[in-house]
């Protein structure tokens, strides 16, 4: 789950603010609506969970499955390559 530093660092912080302004406003339109919490709720975390997904899926398309052996991450670390699913 991306937090709000990890945000900061992709310069992508105001992007999460015009999106919580957007599902703010879709709250306002379920209330004048008439919809119920529990409706509302799913329908929301639906969206969320369909959206994610298909954000990582296009990460990892991006990204590609072949990054070798080992992994250098900026902070040091590596991560290996592993036969187990």
């Amino acid at each position: 789950m991306m937090n709000r530093k990890a945000g900061d660092e992709l310069g992508k912080s105001d992007v999460f603010v015009k999106l919580a302004v957007m599902l703010f406003a879709l709250a306002g339109e379920a209330v004048r609506r008439g919809m119920m919490v529990r409706a509302f709720e799913r329908g929301l975390l639906g969206i969320l969970l369909y959206t994610g997904n298909r954000v990582v899926d296009q990460f990892l398309i991006a990204q590609g499955n072949d990054l070798g052996q080992t992994v250098d991450h900026p902070d040091d670390s590596r991560d290996h390559q592993t036969t187990e699913p």
